[in-house]
């Protein structure tokens, strides 16, 4: 059960980070003013970058996430308490952890943040604040005895967090590049390949999600089997 969760607060450091990623690109620079000689050269406009649609809505669907993920804590605690009674003390030490960051309301004010076109560098840097207290969270989820058994999902997301690195660097690219005023379809090329990385990224993470979702659905099917095998004879 650890791993699962371990694996989801790891899902959502990846997904943050995609979204800082992509705020960060929606930016465009302010117009460069002239000086001496070139005062008299014709200026050039300014070219902007298209923002990233619909952030408020996934920051919105992450915030979610959270809380149902947070809650689930809670519930897995109490159902290990009388078998697994470390365990569950672990996951409460997790829960109360979360609650005392204030994490869900930190989220709730980014999705705020978002919804207004002037406030994406403070959503920014609380996204960053969160991001540091998810991986915290998350090194205390792994800090029982599971590092045979958790060495494939740490596999897993140094994978991610590699694509992760490259599809920022796109962004960034895409970024100088209308900072330092290229050509409008050169950059409308690098910030559609940086789009297209994010896309392919998160849709990496969902189909991994449901191939793990989808296998331990089959390990349970056959244990059922087995079960109603055993039953028969």
């Amino acid at each position: 059960m650890n791993i699962r969760i371990a694996s989801l607060l790891a899902g959502q450091i990846v997904v943050f980070g995609i979204l800082v990623s992509a705020q960060d690109t929606g930016k465009t620079a302010p117009p460069r003013k002239d000086v001496g000689l070139k005062a008299d050269a014709k200026k050039t406009p300014a070219r902007k970058v298209r923002r990233e649609p619909g952030l408020d809505g996934q920051q919105q669907n992450i915030t979610s996430r959270y809380k149902k993920f947070e809650k689930k804590l809670l519930q897995l605690a109490e159902f290990l308490r009388d078998n697994d009674a470390e365990r569950a003390e672990l996951l409460k030490r997790a829960y109360g952890q979360s609650r005392d960051d204030n994490i869900s309301n930190n989220l709730d004010r980014i999705t705020a943040l978002l919804s207004g076109e002037q406030r994406l560098g403070d959503a920014v840097g609380a996204q960053a604040d969160v991001v540091a207290n998810l991986q915290s969270l998350l090194i205390l989820l792994q800090s029982d005895d599971l590092k045979d058994s958790l060495k494939q999902e740490q596999e897993r997301v140094k994978d991610l967090l590699k694509n992760l690195r490259s599809v920022i660097g796109k962004h960034k690219r895409a970024r100088t590049g209308n900072d330092r005023g290229e050509a409008a379809d050169q950059v409308a090329r690098r910030q559609a390949e940086a789009e297209k990385k994010t896309r392919d990224l998160v849709k990496k993470i969902d189909r991994q999600d449901a191939e793990k979702k989808d296998g331990k659905s089959k390990d349970r099917e056959s244990k059922d089997g087995k079960s109603k095998d055993g039953e028969s004879k």
